[in-house]
């Protein structure tokens, strides 16, 4: 932990050396075994230090990992390309961040405490994290034991850099009751606020496909559907933000009661759906527990943003994308026009065979009639035929 700015720069100091100690060791035993063997061409070679890329697997092992740990908005600013370049490194540094979802709003919490951050790219470092290649990246939350303990534990073996961003909502910061705190982390899950995933570079396949949501409700849908049957579905997706946003007091002044100088009022799932100049002519409202409110516009950006984090996820992970049906219909076209040929190729045939049956019926009954003119006319038709063959 490093408050001045610079803590991913003092960690790459800090992992350096500890790797140079490493690898010392390691040249050490590789000279030692050298030795042991007694080869007659290597028994007076120098002792070499090895470079960590120039390590195995096994190898690399032997050094332990270095942890960094920090709040998200002290990744931001120059924090952010210093941490970028470690998990471009093959360096063993596992960065763990806790996150409080405060999406850049200036805003005071339970108590008239302070939480206004800066809206820098460290809002979203998983995801800017993930498109660096070769460190492993999740996201968790403090409610889903099983699927924290499962990404510390894979990012903790991983041989090179690691990031997970954990959720840790604060009942005293965001303002609700301390008894809710797993069950606000939840409700961030839901809300896709905070959606779980984790990207594991040596997996099996592509980029997307090692890629997974699992522990998300609904993956294939944009929203969690709600519980209560009575909400109808976009309702309910809508109710699940709306939960999470509006049991936080710290988001309070983003919510208002409506008043008659208002524009008309319109659903907030509608209101996103409108552009630019009918939105102006409308304003977006929720219902959560018979409490109707206004939504800001500022806080209109921020299920915009979560709507829109959420979608890349599904397209990343090869869940839903924009190709899916592209790829559906050419599928069916070539597969009926395939279809089509084959049944093109059969019906060529069977009028063939159609054809040659009705040649061949002409044919013998031809013969059959020729036959039997000749016999009523007193003819040996057999005779006759072997005389014409003769």
């Amino acid at each position: 932990m490093e408050n001045g700015g610079d803590a991913p720069q003092v960690a790459a100091g800090l992992i350096y050396g500890q790797v140079r100690k490493s690898s010392e060791a390691i040249g050490l035993l590789r000279w030692a075994e050298l030795e042991l063997k007694k080869s007659a061409s290597k028994s007076n070679e120098q002792m070499q230090i090895p470079e960590w890329s120039e390590l195995s697997d096994d190898e690399r092992a032997v050094a332990p990992p270095l942890i960094l740990f920090g709040e998200a908005q002290e990744f931001g600013g120059r924090s952010l390309s210093q941490l970028l370049w470690l998990l471009k490194s093959e360096l063993p540094v596992k960065v763990i961040v806790v996150s409080d979802l405060n999406f850049g709003l200036d805003s005071y919490g339970y108590h008239g405490v302070n939480v206004a951050s800066t809206h820098q790219a460290s809002q979203d470092l998983s995801m800017v994290s993930l498109f660096q290649g070769r460190a492993y990246v999740a996201q968790s939350a403090i409610s889903n034991p099983q699927h924290l303990n499962r990404v510390i534990g894979e990012a903790l073996n991983y041989h090179g850099p690691a990031l997970v961003q954990i959720h840790t909502p604060s009942p005293e910061r965001h303002g609700f009751p301390m008894s809710d705190t797993v069950l606000q982390a939840q409700r961030a899950v839901d809300a896709r606020a905070n959606p779980l995933f984790s990207a594991n570079p040596l997996a099996e396949g592509v980029f997307g496909s090692r890629i997974t949501l699992e522990g998300n409700r609904d993956i294939e849908q944009p929203w969690p559907t709600a519980d209560d049957s009575a909400h109808s579905e976009k309702s309910g997706d809508i109710t699940r933000w709306s939960e999470w946003a509006m049991n936080e007091s710290r988001f309070a002044q983003w919510f208002r009661a409506h008043t008659d100088d208002d524009p008309a009022g319109v659903t907030l799932a509608d209101y996103i759906a409108l552009d630019a100049a009918a939105r102006s002519r409308k304003c977006a409202i929720i219902e959560v527990a018979g409490d109707r409110r206004v939504v800001e516009p500022e806080m209109v950006a921020v299920f915009e943003s979560c709507q829109q984090r959420w979608r890349m996820l599904q397209e990343l992970a090869g869940i839903v994308t924009p190709f899916t049906a592209e790829v559906r219909a050419r599928a069916e076209q070539d597969l009926a026009t395939q279809h089509q040929s084959e049944l093109d190729q059969l019906r060529r045939e069977y009028e063939q065979k159609i054809a040659d049956i009705r040649q061949n019926f002409k044919t013998e009954t031809a013969q059959k009639l020729r036959e039997n003119l000749m016999s009523i006319a007193g003819y040996n038709p057999a005779a006759i035929n072997r005389d014409s063959q003769g």
